[in-house]
């Protein structure tokens, strides 16, 4: 039996709150017109808890791949970044997702391609669960109305397969 915190929850039943909302909130992305978003759940450790089933198919690997892993299997760039301070997501990490800076995904077979990241905070009991929303930037390099942005506005990132 686990012993509540100062709140009364049980590290479990945080657990079980946080994945809960993660679902919904990648529910209610699955419901509108967004394509291949990928909905990660981590820890403050950068380990995936959860995931949606878009990013078994943006990444191609099964969830039972992806839970328990850390987060830069799938993006390289985040391998020694640490993803809270002081109980926050990681401000630098924030203002580069916020800015709409290109981060490299690796698929598995060695597919890279360039993604849009979205990072918030789950809950704000300090127990550093996080969303990270991952978009491909064929999908992110599109304004409100769907129209492409210019060209010199694409990813850096050039798409490789493994060979």
């Amino acid at each position: 039996m686990q012993a509540p915190d100062i709140s009364g929850t049980t590290t479990r039943e945080r657990d079980t709150k946080a994945t809960a909302g993660a679902r919904a909130a990648s529910n209610r992305i699955e419901a509108g017109t967004v394509q291949d978003v990928a909905a990660l759940i981590l820890n403050d450790r950068g380990m995936i808890c959860d995931c949606n089933r878009d990013s078994e198919m943006l990444f191609k690997y099964r969830r039972s791949e992806l839970v328990w892993r850390h987060v830069s299997m799938l993006l390289p760039q985040l391998a020694k970044v640490e993803m809270l301070e002081n109980g926050q997501p990681n401000p630098h990490l924030r203002f580069l997702c916020r800015i709409g800076r290109y981060f490299e995904s690796v698929a598995c077979g060695g597919e890279h391609f360039a993604s849009a990241l979205f990072l918030n905070l789950l809950d704000s009991t300090g127990h550093g669960r996080l969303s990270l929303i991952v978009r491909p930037a064929e999908a992110a390099a599109s304004d409100c109305c769907g129209r492409p942005q210019e060209k010199s506005l694409k990813p850096p990132f050039v798409q490789r397969t493994a060979g």
